[in-house]
């Protein structure tokens, strides 16, 4: 029977009757999420919803968007992804909570998505292009950050500071704010840095271990890896 509402529509609708129907905690999320946002903000939260239920389909994996540790996950990061202005780290959140929406109720998993949405609240948008420049990062040699021609993240080896190249690993924020939240991120035990540079950079930069786990739960498709 044809409904009059869109394959979106629909797809919303679905995953609000899930939450409804979570016992003690469907309700209420339902009505913060629908009720008490703005338009602004429901829409975000409506999209990243959709996005989710989308590839959850595409993928033909089996969903566990029932169980009350993806309910918990999704009342914890809610507040956070609908407040987030960067389409970034929005899609972060998406990413995390697609990743753990096939997880089983009993999955020791569930401590490292909820560390990972954790930690996702601390960063801001700069922290994690930072991060995520570093993750495509596939070079030898340990990683250098640099702030010419602009904020990037290159080969040593192949970088030079009288004649700098723009890389296909920009980090699209001022120097200033990189510097800062390199700084940041070293003093979370998100990544780590061996030198660092008068002219602007960094030397030695990689990802920690806590890092790479941020990384698998809140940049892409865990599953494809």
């Amino acid at each position: 029977m044809n409904t009059g509402l869109t394959r979106k529509e629909e797809t919303v609708n679905a995953i609000r009757a899930v939450l409804k129907g979570i016992p003690y905690l469907g309700e209420t999320l339902d009505q913060f999420i629908f009720g008490r946002l703005d338009e602004l903000r429901f829409k975000r939260f409506e999209s990243a919803l959709t996005e989710i239920a989308e590839r959850l389909e595409e993928s033909n994996r089996c969903s566990r968007v029932d169980s009350e540790q993806f309910v918990n996950l999704l009342e914890t990061v809610a507040p956070n992804l609908v407040r987030a202005t960067e389409k970034e780290k929005r899609e972060c959140f998406r990413d995390l909570l697609l990743n753990a929406a096939t997880l089983e109720q009993s999955s020791a998993e569930w401590e490292k998505a909820k560390l990972a949405g954790q930690l996702l609240t601390e960063l801001e948008a700069p922290a994690l292009a930072i991060i995520t420049s570093l993750a495509h990062y596939v070079e030898k040699h340990p990683a250098f950050i640099v702030s010419l021609p602009s904020p990037q993240v290159v080969n040593p080896d192949t970088f030079s500071w009288e004649s700098p190249m723009l890389s296909l690993l920009a980090i699209q924020y001022d120097w200033p704010v990189v510097e800062e939240w390199t700084h940041r991120l070293r003093e979370k035990r998100l990544i780590g840095f061996s030198s660092s540079d008068a002219r602007g950079g960094f030397g030695g930069v990689f990802l920690t271990e806590l890092g790479k786990m941020l990384v698998e739960w809140t940049v892409g498709d865990r599953s494809i890896a």
